[in-house]
């Protein structure tokens, strides 16, 4: 029988910039701009002038954006099924989407305040790297189940989609104690593979 359905391990992830607002540690005259004044100082918010800190040897205002460090993000790790490598894909590039539109607007909603929104787009747009996109077919799973009812549905799914067992079900018990009786839970496994040798 033909595998109707492939098996592909999938794993996504994407590595982002993290923010922080500028604090008014600082304080810059404005008419002495070559001046910076610590929060010690007594001249520290006296006149005119701007709050904020000093960052790269370059005075920067308070409350702007800055980079702060770095997040690898993982956004998928699991199996997926599709007749073919590129009906996976397919999937995975909705997904990617769709991630960006939702981390897009927890950006926004973080820094709105007393921000441009096309000026937090662009940000937000420079902070984001490419996607790490890794998809792989698998020849050979291992299915799982605490349920024996859902176990043997899992089971019966794939056998219709053309993959085959590989030897009998495997009964796993856990729990704890000396006693054999605190051993109640029980998982259920099976093999299967899509080789049609």
């Amino acid at each position: 029988m033909k595998v109707n359905k492939k098996c592909f391990l999938v794993k996504v992830s994407v590595n982002e910039d993290v923010f922080r607002e500028v604090e008014n540690r600082l304080w810059k005259p404005k008419n002495s701009p070559g001046l910076l004044h610590y929060k010690s100082s007594r001249e520290y918010g006296k006149g005119e002038g701007e709050y904020g800190e000093e960052i790269n040897y370059s005075f920067t205002k308070e409350g702007s954006l800055i980079k702060s460090g770095e997040s690898n993000r993982l956004i998928v790790d699991k199996q997926l099924y599709g007749e073919s490598l590129e009906d996976v894909e397919s999937e995975v590039n909705k997904l990617v989407d769709s991630d960006r539109k939702k981390s897009l607007s927890a950006f926004l909603k973080k820094w709105k305040k007393g921000r441009e929104k096309e000026d937090l787009i662009n940000i937000y747009d420079r902070s984001i790297n490419d996607y790490d996109i890794k998809i792989e077919e698998l020849n050979y799973i291992v299915l799982e189940s605490s349920s024996l009812f859902e176990f043997t549905k899992l089971v019966n799914e794939h056998l219709k989609l053309g993959w085959k067992v590989l030897g009998g079900m495997q009964l796993s018990t856990a729990g704890g104690g000396e006693s054999v009786y605190r051993w109640k839970e029980r998982y259920y496994l099976q093999s299967l593979t899509n080789s049609q040798s």
